[in-house]
């Protein structure tokens, strides 16, 4: 098994990875001022999955079904921060 774990500090893509993800986790830190979302290219303030400042979120898909470069978040104040971490396809 195989892993890639990384900190989002900006709004955008969260890597240009085309690594494949079994699954993925996203996790707003406890110290945000703001909620971070989460979804696609198209991701904005109402727009994903939102995440208040301490909660995460899993998805797990299909063996190998999700590129990382398909992950976006937004973050509504520059100093937020989002951790990530993906199961990747062997």
């Amino acid at each position: 098994m195989r892993f890639e774990s990384q900190t989002k500090t900006a709004s955008g893509q969260l890597t240009t990875s085309t690594q494949r993800a079994r699954s993925i986790e996203f996790h707003a830190r406890s110290d945000n001022d703001q909620s971070v979302v989460v979804g696609e290219s198209d991701v904005s303030a109402t727009n994903g999955r939102e995440l208040p400042p301490g909660e995460s979120v899993s998805f797990n898909f299909d063996e190998g079904s999700e590129p990382l470069n398909t992950f976006y978040a937004y973050m509504g104040k520059a100093t937020d921060k989002l951790d990530w971490t993906a199961i990747l396809r062997d």
